[in-house]
């Protein structure tokens, strides 16, 4: 298994990192070229964090999907909604 670190943006732009056990955390600033270098004290990743449907550099995910997903996940909704076929009871088909 790989290990894994997670950067985890809460809904207040919080930023808390997590990371498997013997994984070191390197955090690279050059807004502080004094202070740039910074190794993070990261905690266990949670139970159930990385669980579902994870989007990733290149996977050509359109926007629509996406942003379905993020809607359906953070309201339990789905954004589109399935529409019945109703072909049949159409007089003009």
């Amino acid at each position: 298994m790989t290990p894994d670190v997670v950067l985890h943006t809460d809904e207040t732009g919080n930023i808390t990192v997590y990371a498997d056990k013997g994984v070191r955390v390197v955090w690279c600033s050059d807004l502080a070229p004094n202070d740039r270098m910074y190794q993070a004290d990261p905690a266990p990743i949670p139970d159930g964090l990385l669980d579902g449907y994870m989007g990733f550099s290149g996977d050509r995910s359109p926007p629509a999907a996406r942003a379905s997903r993020a809607i359906r996940e953070a309201y339990g909704l789905p954004m589109l909604d399935v529409v019945p076929d109703t072909t049949e009871d159409d007089p003009r088909s």
